[in-house]
């Protein structure tokens, strides 16, 4: 009987912790993918994350397959920069979230104006150049595989209060 008593105390407690590792980032509503985080936040957990001065003005959520993204876009001494957070899907309140420990990856202009990320069933894995009148189509390529963007995020709404 104590045995029972124990095994549901450790599995409500671990429940509990698991609950705390995570930040909603957005919302499935219909087709359409809503942040419904404070954007001010997700701005400054990216930029420490990031820690190069990217400004960034635009976010939106991307879903591909089992692979899911917040995408930030910004601008780095005039030029184009792009990162995307990994993030977790919770298909019963069909919520995303942050989480630690997840990859992010950024894509950044060198020669080109407007990089994108580019995906390979769903997954981000380079970037490329999509202005045909360039020079070079250059782009920079950074994968983070263990991301501290969860923290920073942390961080941010702790600095908030």
């Amino acid at each position: 009987m104590k045995k029972i008593y124990l095994v549901t105390f450790l599995l409500f407690i671990s429940s509990f912790i698991y609950a705390q590792d995570k930040f909603e980032i957005g919302k499935t509503v219909g087709n359409e993918y809503l942040i419904s985080a404070d954007t001010s936040i997700l701005r400054k957990a990216m930029q420490r994350t990031l820690g190069d001065g990217t400004q960034f003005s635009e976010f939106r959520i991307e879903s591909v397959n089992a692979f899911h993204y917040l995408i930030g876009v910004g601008v780095l001494k005039g030029r184009y920069k792009m990162m995307a957070a990994q993030l977790q899907y919770d298909i019963k309140t069909r919520s995303f979230f942050a989480a630690p420990l997840l990859p992010h990856v950024s894509c950044s202009s060198a020669a080109c104006n407007n990089c994108k990320p580019f995906k390979e069933n769903g997954k981000i894995i380079g970037c490329k150049c999509e202005e045909k009148s360039t020079v070079s189509n250059q782009c920079n390529f950074n994968l983070v595989e263990q991301s501290a963007f969860y923290e920073n995020i942390k961080r941010a709404v702790l600095m908030k209060k």
